[in-house]
């Protein structure tokens, strides 16, 4: 299979690095982002991100304090969320041909991100 970018973002030491994975190897995006199962978020570019299907449940997203951490991607021209929903865990960015349904490089490049990143502490009263 050909090798192909695909982008991290890292809640947990706050990066945004780009990995070299290849190309529909699904064990690859497991790897990468430390999923044991994901789901997809879709950019407007087409690009997909894939997400911890079950980070808001599971231990796998925390941090070693026991914290979930997580990002979301504000849009940089319009200063909003681009999704409404923060997704927890690492992200991992592929590009997605709509036509053949195959992994790309993302369009999405790491300097065209604006991520908050977030911990979710208990409110102590």
């Amino acid at each position: 299979m050909p090798k192909i970018n695909a982008i991290l973002i890292n809640p947990f030491d706050l990066s945004i690095t780009t990995h070299s994975v290849e190309a529909d190897n699904i064990e690859d995006i497991y790897r990468l982002g430390g999923f044991k199962c994901f789901n997809m978020v879709g950019l407007s570019n087409g690009d997909q991100i894939y997400v911890d299907d079950e980070g808001w449940l599971d231990d796998n997203q925390t941090d070693a304090d026991g914290k979930k951490r997580g990002f979301v991607i504000i849009d940089k021209h319009y200063g909003r969320i681009v999704h409404g929903p923060q997704l927890v865990g690492r992200g991992v960015i592929l590009g997605l041909d709509h036509h053949s349904g195959e992994s790309r490089n993302p369009i999405t490049q790491p300097n065209d991100l604006i991520v908050a990143f977030f911990k979710l502490v208990k409110k102590t009263a």
